[in-house]
C-alpha cells in the first residue's frame, strides 16, 4: 500500500459550499446507491465517509502518512453496529451470477467469494424490505445464508405475490 495522502475538492449539501480536505484514505464501499471513500479526515481529525460524485477534484499527494487505521472490513463493522445496518450474505448460482450485473453494487455490496458452483455475496443494508425485493430478482438461483429476519421478509412478500396471482 501506498499510503499516500489524498487531496479533494468536496461539496457539503448541508452547507451548499466545496470544502478542501486531506485525507487518509481507507477504501472504498458502495452502499445505497452511492459509493463512498472512507478515509481520515485531517482537517476534522475523524474517519469520514465521502461520497464519491460530491468530489469535484481529487488529487494524489506526493506526502505519505504514517498512522494504521483500521483495515475497511473493521471500519464497515464498527459503522454497521452503530448506524444499525445488516449484514447479510447470500449464495447465487454461478449461471445465474453474470445476469446481476452492477445491481449489487446498489444493495450496499462488500465482498464475494467463488465456490465451485456458487458465489457467497456479503451486503451491508439498511433496508431489509427493499433488499428483499431485489433478492426475488434472482428467483431459485439464490439462497438466504442470514439473516433469518431476512429469509422472513421475502416469505412474506411470495405470500403477497401469490395473493395477487390468484
Amino acid at each position: 500500500m501506498h499510503k499516500k495522502v489524498i487531496s479533494i475538492e468536496y461539496f457539503t449539501g448541508s452547507r451548499f459550499e466545496t470544502n478542501k480536505r486531506d485525507i487518509e484514505p481507507i477504501g472504498i464501499f458502495s452502499a445505497q446507491s452511492y459509493w463512498y471513500l472512507i478515509a481520515w479526515c485531517r482537517l476534522r481529525a475523524d474517519y469520514r465517509n465521502f461520497r464519491i460524485d460530491k468530489m469535484t477534484e481529487l488529487s494524489i499527494q506526493s506526502e505519505r502518512f504514517d498512522k494504521q487505521h483500521p483495515k475497511l472490513q473493521d471500519f464497515l463493522k464498527r459503522t454497521q453496529d452503530q448506524e444499525a445496518l445488516t449484514k447479510i450474505v447470500i449464495m447465487v448460482d454461478k449461471a445465474a451470477f453474470k445476469y446481476i450485473g452492477d445491481q449489487h453494487y446498489y444493495m450496499g455490496f462488500l465482498s464475494q467469494k467463488e465456490f465451485e458452483e456458487q458465489v457467497e455475496m456479503t451486503f451491508l443494508s439498511s433496508n431489509l424490505t427493499g433488499f428483499a425485493h431485489w433478492f426475488l430478482y434472482l428467483g431459485s438461483a439464490a439462497d438466504i445464508i442470514a439473516p433469518a429476519s431476512l429469509k422472513k421478509e421475502v416469505g412474506t412478500l411470495l405470500k403477497k405475490i401469490s395473493q395477487r396471482m390468484s
